[in-house]
């Protein structure tokens, strides 16, 4: 059991940089290809060098809904 500890924290650093690429060009496939082929770190490196609007667009609020119902005209 101890020694599947380190592949079940590397299968979750996989999918944590899968969930980020979900909205980045090249989708999440390549970059879960990538992180399992590489290492999740170079994947996440590779993700935010290939995508450079990706970084910036993690760190902008997102706009919230407004609170006033629509009403037909």
């Amino acid at each position: 059991m101890i020694s599947m500890i380190p592949m079940i924290v590397y299968a979750l650093l996989c999918l944590m940089v899968t969930v980020l690429a979900f909205r980045a060009r090249g989708g999440f496939l390549l970059y879960l290809v990538l992180s399992v082929a590489l290492t999740p770190i170079v994947g996440l490196l590779i993700l935010f060098l290939a995508n450079p609007d990706f970084a910036r667009s993690l760190s902008k609020p997102k706009p919230e809904a407004s609170s006033k119902p629509q009403t037909e005209v």
